[in-house]
């Protein structure tokens, strides 16, 4: 049986959405990569690392959530997820909000790598690229 990758997409966001990240976490393998460098976060390998992250970015603000927008099966394993994020600071008035983009590559019913984008177009040609079957 085949795992819906979208379904459990959509389950890990959930789980990011009321800040469980144990939740977020169970859908990663032990050694998940998460590469954030195209939005100028770094680099985050394994749970412990991811764990770290989660905390102290969602932690700089009063408040936050995040909204999946968009999540599609490419094939060969590949997701591309699309999201809103916002935080409100203590220390100014108003919401910061980032659109983003990741693209997931599921490996055994579980994310083996995570790359992120701010720019979400392209995030989606490169995902296209990597689900592109090879010969």
């Amino acid at each position: 049986m085949t795992a819906d990758l979208v379904e459990l997409t959509r389950r890990q966001f959930g789980y990011a959405k009321v800040g469980d990240w144990e939740g977020v976490l169970s859908f990663y393998g032990p050694s998940t990569e998460w590469d954030m460098t195209p939005t100028g976060l770094g680099r985050y390998d394994g749970p412990a690392a991811l764990r770290r992250f989660f905390t102290e970015w969602t932690g700089s603000y009063k408040e936050w959530e995040v909204d999946l927008e968009e999540a599609e099966d490419l094939g060969g394993g590949i997701v591309l997820a699309v999201a809103l994020t916002r935080g409100r600071s203590s220390r100014r008035a108003g919401w910061i909000e980032l659109r983003f983009a990741t693209i997931a590559r599921w490996t055994d019913g579980r994310i083996a790598r995570i790359t992120s984008y701010t720019d979400v177009e392209q995030a989606r040609t490169a995902a296209e690229r990597l689900a592109v079957p090879r010969s």
